[in-house]
């Protein structure tokens, strides 16, 4: 197996006309966020399979797609590739098989006359329109670039050259460009209303009210030497809060004095992704570029079309990568706790990869179940209570994802299942008919508003005075 990294277009010509030259098998590349596998016999290309997300002619002309994904990766070069022995699986086979140099010669014409198209029509999603009704113009019509293309007869060298020159003669114009084939092109949204502000210098709770109401998606930062609070929102709902423990509350209570606040606004999507490497247990944990190959990675992300992070931590700084159905979504760069866009992906060696794939990592439910334990813990210890201590202390055995810490705190040890969730409800509501039993209805009332008193303009700015009340219903 031969591997590694494009970066530029002479990189991937060679590829395609010189290591295929005699080799019988399998390239596979991933450039421009396009994935393109390639079946090689005797100098020529068999059959190929690629990620555009098109809906496929049923005659569909395979040789037009095939350059058309070629010239795609040639407008930004950039990427991985993997050589191996094996068949493709579910290919599209060309009708005739095409020579690796042809191949090579056509998607370099095809992206110069692209180049040209793109200019007038923005994107190869966009709908044309004949503006007469003669009859060459009946096959334009009414349809995308890419349906052009790919469902015509003609050779795609020749047919993007005559749709440069009708577009020039004003005979082809776009009818309709729709949000959704914008949001193809979009950049992802990273924006920072606050960067390492002293917390000494703001009002926390107006803040955390303005995010609210402003419908605000992104992360509020509090950070301090070893201490970090991460909220994590989406339009202005606390979704997640890091790290999952009950002094996170104590903490944006009483901020240590020194610490430093930022927050940064992102894309929805954004606030999924990220939040997974601070929420969610990795499947590939920091493992070393000395025995990894990170093409790899790449091209079996885009090749099964997953959902995932991958999260590289180089010198200096650290990479997140986001791939949504296999596409890469974000390249996007943390240089000293701070977020950019990122244009490359050359990684400097040695380096450390994290994969993690995507799963809802929401956990307000199971952090404010975990609060009321804590306490009602509080509470127990306060009363001095030692046989309904010790008796709630043998019946948390049978929680294997719960810790009871030397500090008499109780800690998640990972993610909570849907029915793990409501198990934990439950033991709130068991644990609190057991300390009512002990002293009393009244009596408990008046130490749960004692001990919840001091978190109260906290869990009003956070929406979750409001959780609290309805949890409590449920659980009694």
């Amino acid at each position: 197996m031969f591997y590694g990294y494009i970066d530029n277009i002479r990189t991937l010509s060679g590829l395609i006309s010189g290591l295929l030259q005699g080799r019988n098998g399998v390239i596979e590349l991933f450039v421009n966020n396009r994935y393109l596998s390639m079946h090689v016999k005797d100098n020529m290309i068999q059959a190929f399979s690629c990620n555009l997300d098109v809906d496929k002619p049923k005659n569909i002309n395979a040789q037009n797609m095939l350059i058309y994904c070629i010239a795609e990766m040639l407008e930004n070069p950039e990427g991985f590739f993997a050589f191996y022995d094996e068949e493709l699986t579910n290919p599209i086979n060309l009708e005739m098989p095409m020579d690796v140099e042809e191949l090579t010669i056509q998607s370099i014409i095809v992206r110069k006359e692209l180049d040209k198209i793109l200019e007038k029509v923005i994107s190869p999603y966009a709908t044309l329109r004949a503006i007469s009704d003669d009859e060459e113009l009946k096959h334009f019509n009414n349809k995308t670039l890419l349906d052009i293309l790919f469902s015509s007869e003609e050779g795609i060298t020749q047919l993007v050259r005559k749709l440069e020159g009708l577009l020039s003669e004003g005979k082809l114009d776009i009818h309709k460009f729709t949000e959704e084939e914008k949001e193809v092109f979009k950049e992802l949204r990273i924006d920072y209303f606050l960067n390492d502000i002293n917390i000494d210098k703001v009002n926390l709770i107006a803040v955390l009210e303005s995010i609210k109401r402003s419908k605000f998606s992104g992360t509020v930062k509090i950070s301090m030497e070893d201490s970090l609070v991460i909220l994590f929102y989406k339009k202005g709902e606390l979704i997640s809060i890091y790290p999952k423990n009950i002094d996170v509350f104590e903490f944006l209570l009483n901020p240590y004095h020194g610490a430093e606040l930022s927050i940064m606004e992102m894309d929805e999507r954004l606030v999924d992704y990220i939040s997974l490497r601070y929420l969610s247990y990795p499947h590939i944990r920091e493992l070393s570029s000395d025995f990894m190959e990170v093409s790899k990675l790449f091209l079996g992300l885009s090749k099964y079309k997953k959902n995932a992070l991958l999260f590289i931590e180089e010198e200096g700084k650290n990479r997140y990568i986001i791939f949504d159905k296999g596409s890469l979504i974000a390249p996007i760069n943390e240089v000293e706790h701070r977020f950019e866009h990122s244009t490359d992906l050359k990684f400097k060696e040695p380096f450390k990869v994290s994969l993690y794939f995507y799963r809802e990592v929401r956990n307000i439910e199971s952090f404010m179940y975990l609060f009321l334990l804590n306490i009602t813990f509080q509470i127990i210890l306060k009363l001095s209570l030692k046989k309904l201590w010790e008796e709630i202390s043998f019946k948390l055995l049978k929680y294997t994802y719960l810790r009871l810490g030397e500090d008499n705190k109780l800690y998640l040890i990972r993610k909570l299942k849907d029915q793990e969730e409501e198990e934990l409800l439950s033991l709130v509501s068991e644990i609190l008919e057991d300390l009512a039993k002990e002293i009393g209805q009244e009596r408990q009332e008046e130490e749960l508003e004692l001990q919840l008193r001091p978190f109260k303009d906290i869990f009003k700015v956070l929406d979750i005075e409001e959780y609290i009340k309805l949890k409590n219903a449920k659980a009694s």
